[in-house]
């Protein structure tokens, strides 16, 4: 875990970062990526409605088993989606500020007694090492080792929609998607994550347990004002990530996409 002292800014901007005794350049103002998009979560958080599709959505409608589950209760609170744009050398990120939900797929726990919405498999899946053995088997042989949330600070993006909400609209906007790599920042924390698991379409801002441990122990803290600042294009290929040692790899690049980002090399 990377611990950098910052100075932050009500709405969430870095404006001082230290890295080691040389104070960092302020992260610079982004542009809007799509105001429209991120005014349909501010929807869902108040009326349950996103896109015009009206949740809870119920997989049995008479004993009202919750298939989609409802925003108001759990609230994105999405306040800035923007892209940076990186000095030379380096590569543009995606920075959005919002809640910090928790994420157990991959975990212990999601494998072997999963909770209603914990999954064994997450949208990045790797193949097995000699210490690292295979998880889930399929007949296609794609499926293996899932991203342990319980090991791996790893974050995770829109994807998955009911009828009536494209899956893939947050990241046809961002050119986000599995693999990618970037930083999560709480107050004076900064934590280098990968993007590993796909969650509601309708909702923004969720992570592993091991990305919500090591950047605060108040559950409070993840209701508002978390910053993700992600790198598409950043992914490295599936054959060369290692589920031995892929916790080192993610603070690695995470912290270099970041300090160029800044101006950093």
């Amino acid at each position: 875990m990377h611990n950098l002292k910052t100075a932050t800014l009500a709405a969430g901007f870095v404006s001082c970062v230290v890295l080691g005794a040389v104070a960092a350049p302020a992260i610079p103002n982004g542009t809007h990526i799509d105001e429209k998009y991120r005014r349909k979560f501010a929807e869902c958080d108040s009326n349950n409605v996103f896109d015009g599709v009206h949740f809870p959505i119920y997989k049995n409608e008479e004993k009202k088993k919750i298939k989609w589950y409802p925003c108001k209760s759990d609230p994105s609170n999405f306040s800035r989606f923007e892209r940076i744009k990186a000095p030379s050398g380096g590569k543009d990120a995606v920075l959005f500020v919002s809640k910090l939900a928790l994420d157990l797929d991959g975990s212990d726990k999601a494998c072997t007694n999963p909770g209603k919405t914990d999954n064994c498999s997450t949208s990045l899946m790797l193949d097995p090492r000699s210490k690292t053995p295979c998880v889930i088997k399929t007949a296609s042989g794609k499926e293996c080792v899932p991203v342990r949330a319980d090991h791996i600070p790893y974050a995770v993006i829109p994807a998955a929609a009911p009828e009536g909400i494209d899956p893939m609209e947050f990241r046809n906007l961002t050119h986000l998607t599995w693999g990618d790599y970037g930083v999560v920042i709480l107050k004076d924390k900064i934590i280098p994550v990968i993007v590993a698991d796909g969650g509601p379409a309708y909702k923004i801002g969720e992570g592993s347990a091991a990305l919500r441990k090591d950047l605060s122990s108040n559950p409070r803290d993840f209701e508002k004002g978390v910053t993700f600042i992600l790198v598409p294009h950043s992914r490295d290929k599936r054959s060369s990530l290692s589920p031995d040692t892929l916790g080192e790899v993610v603070k690695q690049k995470g912290l270099d996409l970041y300090r160029r980002l800044l101006g950093q090399h």
